[in-house]
């Protein structure tokens, strides 16, 4: 569905323990915009690197930090 401003809006299911997380640690109002840039430096990644970068995501291989914050 496009919105009036030429927008789709894109669902995705998580976990209620995620959500419950991103929740409490998102502060009201930057969810859309935190997870609109994300997604967007993901994308720049995988057409740079191929989609290596996405199973290396998902193998948990590769990580916004490279150890435990």
């Amino acid at each position: 569905m496009v919105d009036k401003r030429g927008r789709t809006r894109m669902n995705l299911e998580v976990t209620p323990e995620l959500y419950e997380r991103s929740y409490l640690l998102i502060p009201w109002g930057w969810r859309n915009q935190l997870l609109h840039t994300l997604i967007e430096q993901l994308l720049d990644a995988i057409e740079r690197e191929g989609l290596t970068v996405a199973a290396l995501i998902m193998e948990g291989k590769l990580k916004l930090f490279g150890k435990e914050v």
